[in-house]
């Protein structure tokens, strides 16, 4: 299969995906009403219509911006730093931006408040996981540096999430600021979902559009240069969009891990390393990975699992089995 059949499929697997997500749950939906619904061809029950409109579909559509958001980030912080290793929690943009949302619920800010906040903070993190870096190695960047202050940087906003989580209010602010971190995708409404998700699909297209400054990047900051790229400008503008990205996941989805990392690794063992396929690839595999993530989290228990729990116990022994399968680390680790 080429990668323009491979896309197209994974993109009909998303149709697919996403129709079964919205039909299953507690409450049963038959496709027919969900078609229904969304055509308004014929009219269906106010209880079928109201749980299609204001549950289902923009929990669906959170769990596809979460998925793109996240794998897509992953895959250009991975090119960017030119690191298999790189993802939004390994350098921090995960934990900063995870500190900004908390603080902001802290504050009982609204949600804008709470995304910006996000955002503010994940940018802080990946420029001091970059900047601490190059300090240590003397202006030149190292993998296991920079994979090392990433953790350093990572767990500095973890412990100031637990500051922050100390200081809450145990009966109000706590519980809310815990189940978010926690991740789930219960609470995003339609109207916001609406609005974030062509912000989204529009970073992802631009950073497909980037494409070939990935893989220029990847051969070396001279070679890049001798092409007549402006090096400095290019990396600020991908790592803004990777970060954006990461806080929009973050902000509206919680403390999920491994889908950065994981999932642009399966879309480079079936693509390979060209950013002009991988990026594409690794979008739809993710938005595909958090649908069936999703759909796990609020069906094989009588209570929802949070999906920041799933997607560790999943991810993170799938990982295990790649890097026994592969050499993804390199041969400086």
């Amino acid at each position: 299969m080429n990668n323009r059949k491979l896309g197209i499929a994974l993109f009909v697997l998303a149709i697919i995906l996403s129709l079964i997500s919205i039909g299953i749950g507690r409450y049963h939906i038959a496709i027919t009403d969900i078609l229904k619904t969304l055509f308004q061809v014929t009219q269906v029950s106010k209880n079928v219509s109201a749980t299609v409109m204001n549950v289902r579909i923009p929990r669906t559509i959170g769990a596809m911006i979460v998925g793109l958001s996240l794998a897509t980030a992953g895959a250009i912080y991975q090119g960017l730093f030119g690191n298999p290793m790189a993802s939004p929690n390994i350098l921090g943009a995960a934990s900063g931006a995870g500190f900004g949302a908390a603080l902001a619920l802290l504050w009982e800010k609204s949600d804008l408040i709470v995304q910006i906040s996000a955002f503010f903070f994940g940018i802080i993190a990946v420029l001091s996981t970059k900047r601490i870096s190059r300090m240590i190695n003397r202006n030149a960047e190292s993998q296991i540096i920079l994979v090392l202050v990433g953790m350093v940087v990572s767990a500095l906003f973890s412990a100031f999430i637990s500051l922050t989580k100390y200081f809450a209010d145990v009966d109000n602010q706590l519980p809310s600021i815990t189940f978010w971190l926690m991740g789930g995708l219960g609470n995003i409404k339609r109207n916001e979902a609406l609005i974030i998700f062509p912000i989204v699909i529009l970073l992802c297209l631009y950073a497909i559009y980037k494409a070939w400054i990935l893989n220029v990047l990847s051969c070396g900051d001279e070679e890049a240069a001798m092409l007549g790229i402006n090096v400095k400008k290019e990396r600020r503008i991908l790592m803004f969009i990777a970060t954006l990205l990461s806080s929009i996941a973050v902000s509206l989805g919680g403390m999920v891990g491994w889908v950065g990392i994981l999932i642009p690794h399966i879309a480079r063992m079936l693509v390979g390393s060209n950013y002009r396929s991988l990026l594409p690839v690794t979008a739809l595999l993710g938005c595909n990975y958090m649908l069936v993530m999703d759909m796990l989290a609020r069906n094989i228990a009588q209570v929802e699992i949070p999906l920041g729990i799933l997607t560790a116990i999943v991810g993170a022994p799938f990982f295990v089995a790649l890097l026994l399968r592969t050499d993804i680390l390199g041969k400086e680790i």
